[in-house]
């Protein structure tokens, strides 16, 4: 059993585990069943016999007299023998129920921590309402935006394979935050933060993307200038990893798109200056 529950808790058990999982808590039932039955049925037993006999040695000392016979019926049987058949009957009642949530469990919910996707991939096994860190968090699946504009989506396409990947943006550096609620980053520290985007156009954007945690004013904890992302005519997508302080637990996630050069942030904002995010996510 504690196999099993090992293997449940590290998201390791297959079809073959679970067929025997199953099968052990059936065999442990029965056992339970059989273990509830002699307890409580021998004494029962135990009590009837001791009454029969004593009837036996009365009734011999009463053949001799037919009047004592008809004064003195047969007492009726013992009750604990119905009170422990009762108690069977619940306990099997109790074990088949048992069992069926286990074969359910075991059959129909899969590994502890579900299949974020449904396709099969496991996911870490986050509460719901919350984000996974370390899996892929698409950037069009923000909270909200500050100080509350509206922000655009765009579906960018892969130049090797003609992918369409959803992107949010034109995203134009200033005072915007982007916010992402709730990320679980769990008890062991993530020390690395990776961007995936694309820039506007044909030119180095004058923007940068800074991490903050809890408070989009607070002091970011990492930043990522935009670079030009296209080369030799097409419009690539870059993937950028930074480092950051050691973080656990849960926190709220900003990205704040600033200008680079704080010098040029008077100068009117063009299209050279704009981004795409499609994703991001952390690592350990």
């Amino acid at each position: 059993m504690a196999w099993v529950i090992y293997k449940a808790a590290t998201n390791q058990l297959d079809e073959a585990d679970k067929l025997a999982s199953t099968g052990a808590f059936i065999i442990a039932a029965l056992l339970a069943i059989l273990q509830l039955r002699s307890s409580w049925l021998q004494p029962a037993r135990g009590i009837s016999a001791g009454h029969v006999d004593e009837e036996v040695e009365q009734r011999g000392r009463e053949a001799l007299d037919p009047a004592a016979v008809a004064a003195n019926p047969p007492s009726p049987p013992a009750k604990p023998r119905r009170r422990a058949r009762t108690l069977l009957v619940v306990a099997s009642v109790v074990v088949v129920l048992v069992t069926v949530a286990v074969g359910f469990w075991t059959g129909r919910l899969g590994p502890i921590g579900g299949d974020s996707a449904g396709d099969g991939t496991e996911a870490r096994g986050v509460p719901p309402g919350e984000i996974d860190a370390y899996s892929p968090i698409e950037a069009q699946q923000y909270t909200r935006a500050f100080p509350g504009l509206p922000l655009g989506t765009e579906t960018l396409t892969d130049p090797v394979n003609g992918q369409k990947i959803p992107a949010l943006g034109p995203i134009a550096p200033g005072v915007l935050s982007v916010l992402y609620r709730n990320v679980n980053f769990g008890p062991a520290f993530a020390t690395k933060f990776q961007l995936t985007y694309q820039s506007g156009a044909n030119a180095d954007p004058n923007q940068k993307i800074e991490l903050r945690l809890d408070d989009p004013n607070g002091p970011p904890i990492g930043e990522i200038p935009v670079q030009n992302s296209y080369h030799g005519g097409k419009a690539w997508r870059l993937g950028q990893s930074i480092a950051i302080p050691p973080t656990t637990g849960n926190h709220d996630v900003y990205l704040k798109f600033v200008h680079e050069d704080p010098n040029n942030q008077f100068v009117t904002t063009t299209p050279d200056d704009n981004a795409y995010i499609t994703s991001f996510f952390f690592e350990i």
